[in-house]
């Protein structure tokens, strides 16, 4: 699966990066089976062999068709393959959709007036990308002296199967302090939490949401999707699934 990506330069601004170690988990889903080895992750293999399953959907026409900010990808949804976002690239290496930047920025500055100091830890990550951290994760619990399948499991509660991240679109981004001995992670998540609709910001995952989402309580993970429809999101306490099957039909 290849996504194609023309990168637009931006490097003044105001997002450093500072360490953490969140990552989104996903829960289970239908289909074939992920096959981890000690080199690489291989694609399908009879469920019997290791018994964590990999999503096999396909984007339905209703997501397809859906405004670029509100496309929707979870267990359900895949990546759609032509999507092709055009990321700018932050003063810290990280990138993310020039269209949310002036927003991401706005957020940014205003929760530096408020005292706090936000930092962008994780945003755009490719196919690739988001296969090597599973792979990374894995390896990690085999070294712990998991066993193989405990290792699988575990390695999926906290990074999603490539194909089926958000952070694969560009629109998403993990927000922690950039210095945690001065401004705590938890002071920053809350003011975002309270203030990100007025950006076009929601907060993504939060726990009361993970029977929809199929995402664990993430304080950390906030997706873009417009000033109007993070408003009403906000307002009515939404997730985006529960947004996109009131006004587009789609359930979830």
């Amino acid at each position: 699966m290849h996504f194609h990506r023309r990168i637009a330069l931006a490097l003044v601004t105001a997002l450093a990066l500072v360490p953490a170690a969140q990552a989104e988990g996903f829960q289970g889903a239908s289909g074939g089976v992920y096959s981890f080895s000690d080199s690489s992750v291989a694609a399908q293999q009879p469920a019997a062999q290791s018994g964590v399953e990999i999503p096999t959907a396909t984007l339905s026409p209703q997501v397809a068709a859906l405004p670029w900010n509100l496309m929707l990808v979870n267990r359900n949804n895949p990546v759609p393959g032509d999507w092709s976002p055009e990321l700018v690239m932050l003063d810290n290496g990280r990138q993310v959709d020039s269209r949310i930047l002036p927003d991401l920025q706005r957020m940014f500055d205003d929760c530096r007036k408020a005292g706090l100091n936000p930092t962008v830890y994780t945003a755009y990550r490719s196919y690739e990308d988001q296969k090597d951290m599973l792979v990374s994760k894995y390896r990690q619990y085999k070294n712990q002296g998991m066993s193989r399948t405990n290792a699988q499991i575990a390695a999926l509660k906290v990074a999603n199967y490539p194909g089926y991240s958000e952070h694969q679109l560009g629109l998403a981004v993990d927000i922690d302090s950039a210095d945690p001995t001065t401004c705590s992670n938890a002071s920053v998540w809350d003011w975002v939490k309270h203030h990100c609709h007025e950006y076009g910001f929601i907060w993504r995952y939060p726990k009361q949401k993970s029977d929809i989402t199929g995402i664990d309580n993430e304080d950390w993970h906030f997706r873009y999707v417009g000033v109007e429809a993070a408003t009403y999101m906000m307002t009515n306490y939404l997730c985006l699934e529960e947004y996109l099957q009131q006004f587009y039909g789609i359930p979830y």
